[in-house]
């Protein structure tokens, strides 16, 4: 039997469903990017720590420019690094987004397709049922005589009425 209050629960539970997924994506994306941010603050604070050892060492003008261009050199690898790290997190994040959404509509799709399915074999069962073919006899009804015995079949099915 067709129960359409069946089908809008379905439909909700998949929604729900798909709504824990997103949350847990984007927690799983947000600690590691927090890990990554963690891991960068303290990889500052060891660099800076080493830059000031390494200044107040300073004896000479050479030995300054050397220090600087040394300094220099780690901060963009670090800020290098940094940056792919984010990137990756980010491109992982917009994959896993877009399958959940493809998989969403996927199956929302597929929803729709059975309950248009299931709406037409019962409009073709109520032209049946009444003697008819099916091959054009009702037609001069126009539209209001479809919806008329769609809703008879829901109706007698269960489902929803449609105006």
């Amino acid at each position: 039997m067709y129960n359409a209050t069946e089908q809008l629960a379905e439909i909700n539970k998949a929604g729900y469903d798909n709504a824990v997924k997103l949350a847990e994506l984007s927690l799983e994306k947000a600690e590691r990017l927090t890990k990554l941010n963690w891991q960068a603050a303290k990889v500052a604070l060891e660099q800076g720590v080493y830059s000031a050892n390494a200044v107040a060492g300073i004896k000479d003008v050479q030995e300054f420019v050397t220090v600087r261009a040394k300094i220099t050199e780690a901060g963009v690898q670090n800020a290098l690094g940094y940056s792919r790290g984010v990137y990756q997190i980010a491109s992982e994040a917009q994959a896993d987004f877009s399958a959940l959404a493809e998989q969403a509509w996927a199956a929302y799709t597929k929803g729709v397709a059975a309950w248009v399915e299931k709406a037409a074999r019962l409009g073709a069962r109520s032209g049946r049922q009444r003697g008819q073919c099916g091959q054009g006899q009702h037609h001069h009804q126009g539209p209001q005589g479809s919806v008329s015995r769609l809703n008879r079949n829901l109706k007698a099915e269960g489902g929803p009425q449609h105006r």
